[in-house]
Formats: C-alpha cells, structure tokens, sequence
C-alpha cells in the first residue's frame, strides 16, 4: 500500500470537509431567522424612505447591542480645581464670573469651566511661525496635553484637519467602545505646542441597571428619515451608529441613555434615544 498517496488522500478529503463545512456554518449563519429578518426589516425601510425622498448611502449595522443607562458626574466639583488642573497654580489670576462659566487668567493662559465639565484653555504665547505639525505630532501633543492636566477620558480615534499651519484635532469621549454623543474634544496645534483646547466631557462611574434591548436599527432609520423631510425637504442619510448620548448638566450626576446618530450629507446631526426612537437632539 503506498501510504504517503494515503495519507495525501485523507488530507485532501478532510480539507474538503472542513471547507463544506465551514461553508455550511456560514449559510446558516447568513440565514439565521433574526439576521434576515433584520436584514429584510433595513431593506424595507430603505425602500419606504426613497419613497418620501431620502437615500440611505451608508452601511446599515444589522445588530443593536443591547445596553443599560450609565452614571456619569461632573469632571470638576469645583471650578478651582479644574483652574489648578489647567493652570498648575491659581495664585495671581484674575477670576471672573459668567453666567454659569467662571473664567480665569493668568499671564498669557486664559481658561474657563462651565458646570465642572466644559473647559476651555487659550496659551496666546503660542502663535504662528512655529511650522507645520505632522497629524501624528498633533495627536501625540494633545494627549500629553491631557496626560500632564490630568484631564483621564477615553476617547475615540483623533481625527486631523489643517488650516494652513495649525493642526486641528478632533476626537469624542467613549464609554466602553461605543461613543458618548454630546462630548468632544477639540485642539488647535501649533508647532507640536497646543494652543487651544476644549474639552466637553464626563466623569463616566459605570452602568446604572440592566442591559435592555434599543430599537431596531430600521426604525431609528424611518424616525430619523421623517425628520429630515420635516426639517430639510430631502436628503440623505450618510452615517448610523450605535453610542450613548448626554447634554451636560448642572447637577451632582445624571444617566446618559443610549443612542443611535444618525448624519446626513446636509450636515445634520440626529439623535435618536435608544429605547424610544424619540428624537433627543438635532443640529
């Protein structure tokens, strides 16, 4: 018996059981009842939206992922310690009172924090002549930023647009993997120095309750697509995702709720409240 043409013949009979069957896993998989009914669900909506005059353009997340509210406070109790923070001493600045934002100076750094969670900081030491800043040296820059002020929130990818020598970089707080909508962080970079900086953002304490189901993700497209025929006429959908969403408050703590956003070409910005579809915010 020659054994090495048996032995090829056994590994060649295996390899193609493991593709049949993979490819078996995969169509049952593909045509599990609730991913196409989903899949028909998005189509639908899809159609019905043509219909009144939006195009969905974007990819369509057939899953949601199911999600509890989440606990957050302040970043700052007080507005002295976000000035120690961004400052290092408050000692010989000037303070002034705005409304609910209290406004610090010293020297050539002006700051600000309103309700211990929107700080905003100007250096005007820092101008122009000091060259291009590559995007990696933006990006490293502000997050050395955050690292010496002690400014701790995770956060998305950072995202790098220029206008002429100044590197400005963009990025959004995350809870978990997901993005917490009504946060941003946004820096002016001038030769690796950070200019200015604004920080919205939260001190995310974990999850309150359990995890509940959101709205399909067709219908947050059919809530979102009567919106912008209510606000634009027309238009089209470009973006859908997943995150959790929070205006920013005066309080102690508040639960933010999960989302989906929605985006169109337009520019405009819709989010939807993850247990009810009802429209929290449009911008």
């Amino acid at each position: 018996m020659n054994w090495t043409k048996a032995r090829t013949t056994l590994i060649i009979a295996f390899l193609c059981l493991d593709i049949f069957l993979g490819i078996r896993v995969w169509g049952i998989l593909q045509t599990s009842p609730g991913s196409q009914s989903r899949l028909v669900e998005v189509k639908q909506a899809k159609e019905q939206l043509a219909q009144i005059g939006v195009q969905v353009l974007c990819e369509v997340p057939l899953q949601a992922v199911p999600s509890s509210l989440v606990m957050v406070k302040p970043l700052f109790r007080e507005p002295e310690a976000a000035a120690r923070a961004l400052l290092g001493e408050v000692a010989g600045a000037s303070v002034v009172n705005l409304g609910s934002a209290t406004v610090y100076k010293k020297g050539s750094i002006t700051m600000s924090v309103d309700k211990g969670s929107i700080l905003e900081y100007l250096d005007r030491s820092i101008g122009g002549g000091l060259g291009d800043t590559k995007d990696d040296t933006a990006v490293a820059a502000v997050k050395q930023f955050m690292s010496d002020k002690g400014l701790t929130v995770s956060t998305s990818n950072f995202h790098v647009s220029r206008q002429g020598e100044l590197a400005i970089v963009n990025a959004e707080q995350t809870v978990g993997r997901m993005p917490l909508f009504g946060t941003c962080i946004y820096a002016e970079v001038l030769g690796g120095k950070v200019r200015r900086f604004k920080l919205q953002g939260l001190d995310v304490q974990g999850a309150s309750g359990y995890r509940k189901a959101l709205v399909p993700v067709s219908e947050a497209l059919q809530r979102a697509g009567r919106e912008i025929v209510r606000m634009e006429g027309k238009g089209e959908i470009v973006s859908i995702e997943q995150g959790y969403f929070t205006e920013i408050y005066d309080a102690s703590q508040w639960e933010v709720v999960p989302a989906w956003r929605v985006k169109a070409s337009s520019g405009l910005e819709l989010i939807l409240n993850g247990y009810t579809g009802e429209l929290e915010s449009a911008k």
